[in-house]
């Protein structure tokens, strides 16, 4: 092959959109978004509801109910870790 030449490309070429097949795939591509963070805000609002509230009413943001829940499970995961290092209570 001369340096001057560009490779083929392989595979079947891409098909020429009609303006009306671009719009509907837009429109596609938006309602697929719209869905995601339609899921992913029930997601954060499902766990807002289970960790402990700290006596303010408003909502808590995104990056502080994530901030929140790391420090909460980190949090119990230390209680688990001090309970498997105490000893325990002999029954009696």
């Amino acid at each position: 092959m001369s340096p001057l030449k560009t490779p083929k490309k392989r595979g079947p070429r891409p098909k020429l959109l009609t303006a009306e097949e671009k719009r509907q795939k837009r429109v596609d591509a938006n309602d697929r978004e719209r869905q995601r963070m339609g899921q992913l805000n029930t997601a954060f609002n499902q766990l807002r509801h289970v960790l402990p509230r700290h006596g303010n009413d408003r909502e808590l943001s995104k990056f502080e109910t994530i901030q929140i829940a790391k420090n909460y499970i980190r949090a119990l995961n230390g209680m688990l870790e001090e309970e498997e290092t105490a000893p325990s209570a002999e029954k009696l």
